[in-house]
């Protein structure tokens, strides 16, 4: 197994890049959007990836995404019976309700979104 890392400088910014080279330079060119890439070993490359803030940043929102869609879930039941004082299996209704709209939503604004992308 390879375990080594191409990092490379693309369009004046570091990258990495897993596996082996994606392209290669002839020698002389002086385009600076072509990639010029060497090995670095993985442990390297895990550093930089973890000293990078952009890559903190990004798992940030994916937990607190995270937690937004599970919490909601987790206690719509409960709050609908001790608090609205619904029945237990109306409650439970509420999250059937949310996932039909959720997946008629996702559909609709994929589609939405094909659409207008047409027209910028």
């Amino acid at each position: 197994m390879d375990e080594s890392w191409y990092a490379g400088v693309h369009g004046g910014r570091n990258e990495l890049f897993p596996g082996k080279e994606l392209s290669s330079r002839v020698e002389g060119s002086p385009d600076p959007n072509s990639r010029t890439l060497e090995r670095v070993p993985i442990k390297t490359a895990y550093m930089t990836l973890f000293r990078d803030n952009s890559f903190w940043l990004i798992g940030l929102s994916y937990l607190l995404i995270a937690f937004a869609l599970v919490i909601p879930f987790a206690f719509l039941p409960i709050f609908a019976t001790e608090f609205l004082m619904v029945p237990y299996r109306s409650a439970t209704g509420l999250i059937a309700i949310i996932a039909i709209a959720g997946a008629f939503g996702k559909l609709l604004l994929s589609h939405l979104s094909d659409t207008i992308d047409g027209f910028v």
